[in-house]
C-alpha cells in the first residue's frame, strides 16, 4: 500500500487513508486509540507501507507519523502479522 505525502497532508487525511487502506469499519473512531484497536482487529496479514513524496511532508505530519510508528512498533511486538515501512 502506498502513502503519498503530496496527497495525505493532515492528520484527518491520514486517518481517512488508514480507514480506507486497512479496511477499518465505517464506524471507527478516527483517532489514535481507534487506530491501535482496529489494527489488532482488522490487520490479519503482513502489510508493507511504501511512503512516497516524504519531502512534501508537513511538520504536523512528522509528529503524527512518529505516533503512528510507535503504534506500529507496539503492534509488531504483539501480533504475528507485521507492518513494515518501505
Amino acid at each position: 500500500m502506498e502513502l503519498d505525502f503530496s496527497v495525505v497532508r493532515t492528520k484527518d487525511e491520514l486517518m481517512d487513508w488508514m480507514g480506507k487502506n486497512f479496511s477499518f469499519p465505517s464506524f471507527w473512531g478516527e483517532n489514535w486509540d481507534a487506530v491501535e484497536e482496529c489494527l489488532h482487529d482488522y490487520c490479519l496479514s503482513d502489510v508493507t507501507i511504501e511512503t512516497i513524496n516524504e519531502s512534501e511532508m508537513e511538520e504536523e505530519m512528522v509528529e503524527e507519523m512518529a505516533i503512528f510508528q510507535q503504534i506500529v512498533d507496539d503492534f509488531n511486538q504483539s501480533e504475528e502479522a507485521q507492518i513494515t515501512f518501505a
